[in-house]
């Protein structure tokens, strides 16, 4: 195993093995910056004692370590020192370690523990987008100052305590935020942090989010998403929503134009009209009992049992029905007709648009001549004038040969 680590004055420089479990021989103070970078086979890592600081990046992108045994006497967590260690379930770092540097646990979105019993000063975004934790212990020392863009993203956090034993078990986050339940300030700070940069709140109304990313969990206790809430925040592709929520606004996800699924945590959400007009990429709805329904074509959905099974409308829940009618209202046809038999062409046409299509214009070639120009019995509406090769004309009305 020797072999595997180049080491220098006391300094592990490089790991350069490929095990899934390592124990670092003794001797060394210092993990260099960048050490075990990228070591994607590595699940587990022993930390020798005498160890005294991890620089940036030593663990960044072990994105199957999964545990880290990191001994008494580590004063020091460099910066991105575990960033996007995904699979990291649980850090207990010792009362020791005093600092965390700025993105040191970055995206470890499986960690559903953190224990910093004796950290005083922490740098930005040290635990931010930890989705799954929930469960924090901090020191009582923390200095205040530091709390900014820390805890950004943590949502799920349910249990906050301090290193002394001292803890309170909370419902949510927005809980706190919106006065209804008390915690000490340091605590509230830290609950705070978890949402004020991420989203602006009016009580339980998320008015504004702030933040553009991939995946995003509405945290439990919102009740409201305002107008506008989520407008053009084009990098958005998987969004969850609480089982608190009761209504989504006029144009809350308009223009979220990579949104492609969205989970519901409850089935009595009222939906305004046009919450969702412009998700283009939008094709699946999960529901709160687990269930998810993908649309596929323009009238299609499909529920995604043990098999792919087509239904009926009648038998979608009714918020999925919605947004499928909004997502495909944001479609306006052009039918072009270049067959002397319109009425034959126009049966598939129906077929595929009935119910729910717009139709502003129906274009003929310009040379046409004895054609009849057929609204297909698909069209639901049509724009009050429809242009025909720049012309204007009434339906089903013959058109002058040229």
């Amino acid at each position: 195993m020797q072999e595997f680590y180049q080491i220098q004055d006391g300094v592990l420089i490089r790991y350069m093995g490929r095990e899934e479990e390592t124990v670092v021989p003794a001797g060394i103070h210092t993990v260099g910056e960048g050490a075990f970078k990228g070591c994607v086979s590595l699940k587990k890592v022993v930390l020798p004692s005498g160890l005294q600081c991890i620089m940036g990046d030593a663990f960044k992108g072990c994105r199957r370590l999964e545990e880290v045994v990191i001994p008494d006497g580590v004063t020091y967590i460099g910066r991105y020192a575990f960033h996007r260690c995904h699979a990291l379930k649980r850090v207990i770092l010792p009362r020791s370690v005093e600092e965390l540097g700025e993105c040191a646990f970055l995206y470890c979105d499986n960690m559903r523990e953190a224990w910093i019993p004796g950290v005083k000063r922490l740098g930005m975004e040290a635990l931010a987008n930890g989705i799954s934790l929930e469960k924090l212990v901090i020191s009582r020392d923390l200095d205040k100052s530091c709390i900014c863009d820390v805890f950004t993203g943590c949502g799920q956090v349910r249990e906050i305590g301090y290193a002394d034993g001292e803890t309170f078990c909370i419902p949510n986050v927005v809980d706190v935020v919106a006065g209804d339940f008390r915690v000490p300030p340091l605590i509230e700070m830290v609950v705070r942090d978890i949402l004020e940069r991420m989203m602006e709140l009016d009580g339980r109304m998320l008015v504004r989010f702030r933040v553009n990313i991939k995946q995003v969990e509405v945290p439990e206790g919102i009740e409201v998403l305002a107008k506008s809430s989520f407008y053009d925040m084009r990098g958005i592709v998987d969004i969850r929503l609480p089982k608190s929520l009761q209504k989504i606004e006029s144009r809350a996800f308009r223009n979220c134009i990579g949104l492609e699924r969205v989970v519901l945590g409850g089935n009595a959400i009222q939906i305004d009209g046009d919450a969702f007009r412009n998700c283009t990429s939008l094709k699946a709805v999960r529901t709160c009992d687990g269930t998810e329904y993908t649309f596929e074509g323009l009238n299609d959905i499909y529920r995604a049992d043990a098999a792919k099974v087509l239904v009926s409308a009648d038998e979608v829940p009714e918020p999925v029905r919605m947004i499928h009618r909004q997502v495909f209202g944001n479609f306006r046809f052009t039918i072009v007709c270049i067959s002397r038999h319109p009425r034959k062409a126009s049966a598939p046409i129906s077929r595929r648009l009935s119910g729910r299509i717009t139709l502003s214009m129906v274009s003929m070639p310009a040379k046409a001549s004895s054609a009849i120009a057929v609204t297909p019995s698909g069209i639901t509406t049509l724009d009050s004038a429809p242009r025909y090769c720049n012309s204007i004309v009434p339906l089903n009305r013959k058109l002058p040969n040229t």
